[in-house]
């Protein structure tokens, strides 16, 4: 599971209306936390999850439940 203050908006703009302390949080881990048009934000160049193929497909297929029979 993805710790909730991971998650950005698209742009990597901070969401710390929904999530308080999110910037600290990301500043403990050695994220970047930047400020543009005074707005808190990430370069998500630098720091957006590259999942492998694995990650993607594999796990996923196997974390699906069965269809329901009724």
């Amino acid at each position: 599971a993805l710790p909730v203050h991971r998650m950005t908006a698209t742009s990597g703009a901070l969401v710390e209306r929904y999530v308080p302390g999110q910037r600290a949080a990301l500043e403990a881990e050695g994220v970047c936390v930047l400020t543009r048009k005074g707005e808190a934000c990430v370069d998500l160049r630098a720091c957006r999850w590259q999942p492998s193929h694995a990650e993607l497909y594999l796990r996923a297929a196997h974390s699906c439940s069965p269809p329901r029979q009724d």
